[in-house]
């Protein structure tokens, strides 16, 4: 009985997480990677749950199979365990810079302590680093348990501090639910540090995984369905608790307008008109900056936030949206071509309100139309004239 209460709640996070992953599975669109990235760390993390409890069974029972076997399950565990930290990380960071890549170089730093851990764990069987096991097969921690530990847990560290730097992109009433899905390991490791023999660790990430599921919910809710981007509710709320907590702020404002929309729409269909849309914001994802935020506000509308109190760099990044339109344009084989119209400032003390602000930018927009079409119109007449003549 004594070693069914060290291993039941072990037993309790692997049912509940097989039920939420059950839910997710149905739910969540599969065709996203942060979604099948959650699926496939829950699958693992539910394997890892039943091999834990699999060593506490088989800790200290006679047989001449149980030493080797105990020494497998406990390698499998301490070599996974920085995988699927890293995956938490990368679930993190796919959830707040989607469309940032890491470079060579940032994947060699990021990779050192996975590394690390994989030396010490092949080496464990021989020199006893992480843990050994004695002649009765009792297990035992190493001298290099913690820095196992340690090796495991930076990948945690570094979603925490990813979270705390990008808090202006996330919805406030999601950091908390983000934060405390992070922490929650490290609870965990802490409890099974201290207290010899608790089983805290695995459990805390299951779930702490069950959590980030109630994050990938509010995901949903808050962003647009076809492009991906922050819908009109979650832009007006962030906009609305930025300038309350911070009415000083300075930051550059781009709005678009996705020219000739409906004539796609005529002639091609909307399913078409769906494909332009997501492309159109796609191209300008590709130009944002980390910080920078993309909402759509309704119909073939979108709004940048640009993270600056530089008019000059609002200007940059509206003329490197642009020029992205303008070389997609040059190897897109569609039969059609994909413009925008802009107008783009810096909101600061000039403005009474954002409502203002917006109204201004709106305004700089249909100008920018204004000037594209009369610059056709111009061409046209030039073209019937030369016909004529």
């Amino acid at each position: 009985m004594e070693l069914y209460y060290r291993i039941d709640v072990n037993i309790v996070a692997a049912a509940v997480l097989v039920l939420v992953s059950i839910i997710a599975y149905h739910r969540l669109d599969r065709t996203d990677k942060l979604n099948r990235l959650f699926l496939f760390t829950s699958l693992i993390i539910f394997i890892q749950l039943l091999i834990e409890a699999a060593t506490c069974l088989i800790n200290g029972q006679p047989g001449a199979w149980v030493k080797p076997l105990s020494m497998v399950l406990h390698m499998g565990l301490f070599i996974t365990s920085p995988i699927l930290t890293l995956f938490w990380y990368m679930m993190i960071r796919r959830m707040i810079l989607p469309n940032m890549k890491m470079t060579r170089g940032q994947w060699a730093l990021i990779l050192i302590p996975l590394f690390l851990n994989l030396v010490i764990c092949f080496m464990t069987p021989f020199l006893g680093w992480i843990f050994y096991l004695d002649a009765a097969n009792v297990y035992h921690r190493g001298i290099l348990w913690f820095g196992a530990m340690a090796f495991t847990y930076v990948y945690i560290l570094l979603s925490i501090i990813m979270v705390v730097h990008n808090r202006n992109k996330i919805m406030k009433e999601e950091i908390g639910l983000m934060l405390l899905s992070t922490v929650l390991p490290i609870i965990g490791a802490v409890i099974q540090s201290t207290f010899y023999g608790a089983l805290a660790m695995w459990s805390t990430v299951a779930f702490a995984l069950i959590i980030f599921y109630l994050f990938l919910q509010q995901r949903l809710i808050h962003l647009d369905k076809l492009t991906g981007a922050w819908n009109r509710e979650s832009f007006d709320y962030h906009i609305s608790q930025r300038l309350r907590t911070s009415p000083n702020s300075h930051f550059g404002a781009i709005y678009f307008d996705l020219d000739q929309l409906k004539e796609i729409n005529d002639r091609y269909g909307h399913l078409e008109g769906d494909e332009a849309l997501k492309a159109a914001c796609k191209i300008i994802k590709s130009v944002l900056r980390p910080r920078d935020i993309i909402a759509r506000l309704g119909g073939d509308e979108f709004m940048v936030i640009v993270e600056s109190d530089s008019r000059e760099t609002v200007q940059n990044v509206s003329v490197s949206i642009s020029q992205a339109f303008f070389e997609y344009n040059q190897t897109n084989t569609k039969p059609y071509h994909l413009e925008i119209s802009s107008g783009a400032d810096l909101y600061s003390e000039e403005f009474s309100s954002f409502t203002q602000f917006f109204h201004h930018v709106d305004k700089l927009m249909y100008e920018n139309k204004n000037d594209k079409r009369s610059e056709r119109d111009q061409i046209e007449d030039s073209f019937i004239s030369d016909k004529d003549d």
